[in-house]
């Protein structure tokens, strides 16, 4: 069964560390001297809240994340994040399991060390393993931090192996809908294994917090951390326009995001349909690609749907574009019509750039927006109600406006800054939890208070 299939992985992840000399502690205590000391309340009470100001510790900490890619995507930008906005103390290095490597500069002139495992597939474990092992034996992690279900899987097996504490992101929310991995299917119950297994998991939203808890995850194994986005500074409209290909007088509806399915950008194709015949002026662009910056995802498809409408001239389609996010001054009107979401890094750094937005009511989103009244939502797979909400800001300006004063204000409470300082404090609560957990008293400090957390985000103490 699946508990069995995820057994003999971990054996064999043991077993291939330890032919290369890594296991049995070899990297674990040499990496890990002893948990830095943790910020105290003025006070002197507990530790401050996840989301205030970064501690102060003069002790190294030295964190390895491991992620699939580092294409463009959201979790991608998140690692860059960590990377850039780290406190003086902390050292990064980066594995990724693919060879895709759009990040692996800027995350370079972040300061990060970055590793390709160049894992194709399955086959590929055992030197992709060796690799990673050799990686963390050279950069003697406290922690790694998984980022994304297949290097949450392989980045949690190695370190225990390793004995490194292990703290995991959950970006998303497809690995609990049974269509996507199925619930019976092996590498589902492999990964909620590998929840079951971290020393922390930290969802994005309430939501992703809720569905790792259901999943038999201990309630205070689990946190929430919003995601957060740098400042972007973009690009004037008339420039932006013309680096995309659009018409400088046009209409224009915007998204950005890898072109898959799930998305829901063949909602927007439908609704552009329905919207053109009033407003002959009405354009959309789509950046993004597949996995991959030159696979086209379901480009072929949109491209398809578009000609059969009669609308191929209005959509655009421009694929990879470096820096998306300081182009969206070319836009009019942001719309992201996911059919599943958990926290958008894309529609956090359009509401800062000012777009007014339509957005579906799907994952984490709802709670991300609040009553911030920042973005109109409108229900997954509803064409009519999507063109609906567009065509509303469309045709009135004055609304556009007082949307995009709110979009910029509710944006301005996720920066990337109160972000990182978030997951240091996390990092250095988990190392005195850990620490002591192994016999050493540690610092008492450390205590993570995720059972105070849990109660102000709403969790529950356990699975439901």
């Amino acid at each position: 069964g699946r508990a069995t299939a995820g057994a003999a992985f971990e054996r064999h992840v043991v077993a291939t560390a330890r032919r290369a000399g890594l296991a049995g502690g070899a990297a674990g205590p040499e990496a890990a001297p002893g948990p830095p000391p943790a910020e105290r309340s003025p006070a002197g009470g507990p530790p401050t809240g996840l989301m205030s100001r970064r501690p102060a510790s003069p002790t190294p900490l030295r964190v390895l994340h491991v992620i699939n890619d580092l294409g463009m995507a959201g979790a991608e930008q998140v690692v860059l994040s960590l990377v850039a906005h780290r406190a003086p103390h902390v050292t990064c290095a980066v594995a990724r399991l693919n060879d895709v490597d759009e990040l692996d500069q800027p995350l370079r002139d972040a300061g990060a060390t970055v590793c390709g495992l160049d894992m194709a597939g399955a086959l590929d474990l055992p030197r992709g393993l060796l690799r990673l092992g050799a990686e963390a034996r050279r950069f003697r992690p406290h922690l790694i931090h998984t980022h994304l279900l297949h290097a949450e899987i392989l980045g949690g097996a190695l370190a225990h192996a390793l004995r490194i504490p292990v703290l995991a992101t959950v970006h998303n929310v497809m690995w609990s809908d049974p269509a996507t991995f199925g619930r019976g299917g092996a590498l589902g119950g492999l990964y909620r294994r590998t929840l079951r297994g971290n020393d922390l998991t930290v969802g994005v939203v309430d939501e992703v917090a809720r569905l790792v808890i259901a999943s038999g995850v201990a309630g205070d194994k689990v946190t929430v951390i919003p995601n957060g986005i740098a400042a972007v500074q973009l690009v004037a409209r008339a420039e932006a326009r013309r680096r995309l290909g659009l018409p400088e007088g046009a209409l224009v509806v915007g998204a950005v995001g890898n072109l898959f399915p799930y998305k829901g950008h063949d909602l927007l194709v439908a609704a552009l349909a329905r919207l053109l015949p009033s407003r002959p002026g009405l354009h959309l662009c789509i950046i993004g690609h597949g996995v991959r910056p030159h696979e086209g995802g379901c480009r072929e498809a949109l491209e398809a749907q578009a000609r059969a409408l009669g609308i191929a001239d209005r959509l655009h389609l421009p694929g990879r574009v470096p820096g998306a996010a300081s182009l969206l001054a070319a836009f009019d009107v942001y719309a992201q019509p996911s059919r599943t979401e958990a926290a958008s890094i894309a529609l956090l750094e359009a509401l800062s750039a000012g777009l007014p937005a339509v957005t579906t009511s799907v994952g984490g989103t709802p709670a991300m927006l609040g009553d911030s009244g920042a973005a109109r939502l409108v229900p997954p797979d509803d064409v009519e109600a999507l063109a609906g909400a567009l065509a509303a800001l469309l045709d009135d300006e004055a609304e556009r406006r007082a949307l995009s004063e709110r979009a910029r204000r509710h944006a301005g409470h996720f920066g990337a800054s109160g972000m990182v300082a978030a997951y240091e404090q996390a990092y250095l609560r988990l190392l005195g939890r850990t620490a002591r957990a192994a016999g050493d008293s540690g610092d008492p400090s450390l205590e993570v208070p995720l059972a105070a957390e849990r109660a102000a985000a709403g969790l529950t103490a356990g699975p439901p």
